[in-house]
Formats: structure tokens, sequence, C-alpha cells
């Protein structure tokens, strides 16, 4: 389920809709397409995605999870990024 809410709110994004910060549950099921970011981002810009960003081996715990931004990277993929304890995690994981 919390990937359709992915698909939306990154949808939403790319027509220019208001976004608001609203917590979502991820199931067991989608917890793959989430990854730890190596270093939580002080800014959330487009070079945030450069290099080498995340732990692609760790991911949320099955549960809510705080989506503060949505962005599109300098590598043109647009992700929602959210946060969950004090870890920052972004979707989708493109392998």
């Amino acid at each position: 389920m919390s990937r359709i809410i992915v698909q939306s709110l990154i949808a939403d994004h790319l027509k220019d809709s208001p976004f608001t910060v609203q917590e979502i549950t991820i199931s067991e099921k989608d917890v793959d397409s989430w990854v730890r970011f190596q270093v939580n981002p002080q800014r959330f810009l487009p070079k945030i995605f450069d290099g080498n960003w995340a732990f692609p081996d760790q991911h949320p715990r099955v549960g809510t999870i705080r989506v503060l931004r949505v962005i599109t990277g300098s590598d043109e993929v647009t992700r929602v990024i959210g946060r969950q304890a004090d870890k920052i995690f972004a979707s989708p994981w493109i392998k």
C-alpha cells in the first residue's frame, strides 16, 4: 500500500501540487523500496542523491514513517524522503 502512496506523492509533486508533511505506514512488502541515507542531509537539495548516498541494505522497520519532502534529484529520479526514529530514508530505491 505504501508504494501506491509514494507513487501518488511523486505524481502530485510532478504536477506542482502543494505538499504537506504526513505520516504513512510502510508494509512488510514495501520496506525494500526504502533505503537509508548514509548521512542525514542538512538540506534537501537535488545534490543529496549524487554519488553513493544510500546504504542499500538498510531499510526502515514496518510501521509509520513521517514523509518530509518529495524531491527530484540531479539524477532526474523523483523520490519521497521520510524520517523514522532518528534515521532518514528515501523511496523508491532503484537498484
